[in-house]
């Protein structure tokens, strides 16, 4: 067959989504004709997406070093090293792009996110939040860049982002319950603990068996009422202090109800937890 005709049989089988037929014509057409970038690009995106990122990493780079200049095999190479994981490389890659003008949100993103799994929260932050100034309806960029302020303890500004991504991803329950955590985290750090326990008892609504949301909620009116028990205000309001202590009891021993009767033996940071709860309603007995 003539480069031409393997080209359209090529993109026939991807326009109907036959990505096996498109595999096994795209790796015929390129031992024939090595140098065709577009059917190289689609080809290694098909094989990211079946998991098979490594062998597209190899194609993308054999195309490389016969000829490092073409753009669309320079992304779809830095999207294959992030897709399998090889993060300074996709660092590096990602990089000469931009320097050669080509920045996009997916490569400031996947830089950003990169530098997340390496540890380096800072050039995270750096890269998610130029990421999110080129395209602020992207939900997992904002939630991503939410997660990294906490861990910069940029409390504030993540209480932001994630606002953001909990109204772009409503409804995803999954997703929510994460988002009402770190938020609840992030309050919870700031001391404001009236919203942290509203952000936690809204992860409950997504997921009303963790125990941890039920425990931290109980932290929540503990300090609540440690903090107001000597004149009865809170952030310069009055406040019920015998009610704080009664929720905080009440959530206390509604934790140790579900963590020692579900028949499960508990895990090292449940222990942890079982033990601080026992330990609180005991003093508050007393």
């Amino acid at each position: 067959m003539t480069h031409d005709a393997m080209r359209q049989l090529f993109f026939s089988y991807a326009y109907l989504m036959d990505n096996k037929q498109l595999v096994t014509t795209g790796l015929r057409l390129l031992l024939k004709f090595p140098m065709d970038a577009e059917v190289l690009a689609r080809l290694c995106t098909v094989l990211c997406d079946q998991d098979k990122a490594q062998e597209a990493v190899i194609h993308a780079q054999g195309y490389y070093q016969r000829d490092s200049t073409n753009l669309l095999i320079n992304r779809t190479l830095a999207n294959c090293f992030f897709l399998n994981r090889q993060y300074r490389d996709a660092i590096y890659q990602y990089q000469r792009l931009m320097a050669a003008g080509d920045t996009t949100f997916l490569g400031l993103y996947s830089v950003g996110m990169s530098y997340n799994y390496l540890g380096n929260k800072q050039q995270a932050y750096d890269y998610l939040l130029q990421a999110v100034k080129k395209n602020d309806k992207s939900a997992g960029c904002n939630y991503r860049l939410g997660i990294v302020c906490i861990d910069l303890e940029r409390h504030e500004e993540a209480l932001k982002y994630l606002f953001d991504a909990e109204y772009l991803l409503q409804p995803d329950r999954i997703i929510m319950k994460v988002i009402h955590d770190h938020k609840a985290k992030a309050y919870y750090a700031q001391g404001k603990y009236i919203w942290a326990i509203e952000s936690w008892k809204k992860a409950r609504e997504c997921d009303g068996t963790s125990l941890a949301f039920i425990y931290n909620i109980g932290s929540c009116y503990a300090a609540l009422y440690e903090t107001a028990k000597a004149d009865g205000t809170f952030d310069g309001h009055p406040i019920n202090v015998a009610q704080m202590l009664e929720q905080a009891r009440s959530y206390y021993g509604l934790f140790l109800e579900m963590a020692t009767d579900n028949g499960d033996e508990p895990d090292e940071e449940t222990q942890e937890m079982i033990q601080s709860a026992r330990q609180y309603l005991e003093q508050a007995q007393e």
